[in-house]
């Protein structure tokens, strides 16, 4: 009768530790779609020097992604510039010389009950 016990308490072991892990590989890939989308987006904003029809793109990209992209721009004259949404930008400045790219995004483990909003940030120069 012992063994069965130890049968089943060993099953049960095992798939709990294949749930967790599933959820903290899920969670981890989440990561990797973030620094690929922060990524994306600053190589994107350098190369167009930020032109609003790319920012908006980005925008667009990063809201069906689930995730939240805010645009800071540095003028050389000490003007700052922030784009929080496709729909807040306006008209770019000529002396933009560089710009900080935000991405918020769910970090989720849905088994452990893990639910929290991360930041990756980084800079883009003209």
């Amino acid at each position: 009768m012992s063994q069965i016990m130890k049968a089943y308490t060993g099953v049960f072991l095992i798939l709990l530790m294949t749930a967790v892990s599933l959820g903290i590989l899920s969670a981890y890939v989440q990561v990797l779609d973030a620094q690929d989308m922060k990524a994306r987006f600053i190589h994107e904003a350098e190369n167009s020097s930020f032109d609003t029809q790319v920012m908006q793109a980005c925008f667009e990209e990063s809201r069906t992604g689930g995730c939240r992209l805010e645009v800071t721009l540095f003028t050389e004259d000490g003007k700052v510039i922030v784009w929080t949404d496709e729909n807040g930008i306006g008209t770019l400045p000529d002396n933009v010389q560089m710009a900080r790219i935000e991405l918020t995004f769910p970090f989720r483990i849905p088994f452990l009950g893990i639910n929290s909003m991360h930041t990756f940030s980084g800079y883009a120069v003209t």
